[in-house]
């Protein structure tokens, strides 16, 4: 189960608020905006409009791209994480008008995603940690953020590389 937050009675209920559920559980004191919506041109400046880091670790590329110029156009850090059966990869764009996801990721390269067998069930808590990692460091200016520069690693042959974009 890669899905630790959600249990077996979860099934065909909307995962955020279940999410808020558990959060809410674990610490009283933690307020967590839930938008129980999808996505799109229409409402994603109101979502994001009072957050200075948006995180994602979606596969969808529409999104992507959405989220990507929406942040450009607020000035606003994008936390990414991206996992693939046994391979993730973990990067921050627009920070401090650093490269962005486009930068990266050209639209319209057709890159044809790989079939997919399944995620190995360790991976998205591996990459979550690395992700929550990169927000903190850019939350109190630490370390060296990945700023033009992806992690990717393997964690079935626990291999990991950092290489510049």
């Amino acid at each position: 189960q890669r899905q630790i937050i959600y249990k077996e009675n979860d099934i065909g209920k909307h995962k955020a608020i279940i999410s808020n559920e558990y959060l809410s559980n674990k610490n009283s004191r933690v307020k967590v905006q839930v938008f129980n919506a999808c996505i799109g041109t229409a409402n994603i400046k109101s979502i994001i409009k009072n957050y200075d880091i948006i995180v994602t670790t979606t596969n969808h590329e529409p999104t992507l791209y959405l989220l990507n110029d929406a942040c450009i156009e607020s000035n606003k850090v994008f936390v990414y994480g991206s996992i693939n059966e046994y391979k993730g990869q973990v990067t921050v764009f627009n920070y401090k008008n650093g490269p962005n996801y486009r930068n990266l990721y050209p639209e319209g390269l057709n890159i044809k995603a790989q079939k997919v067998e399944g995620i190995y069930s360790i991976l998205p808590g591996i990459t979550g940690s690395l992700v929550a990692n990169e927000v903190v460091k850019v939350l109190l200016g630490i370390g060296n953020i990945l700023s033009g520069k992806i992690l990717m690693f393997d964690v079935l042959n626990m291999e990991q590389q950092i290489v510049n974009f």
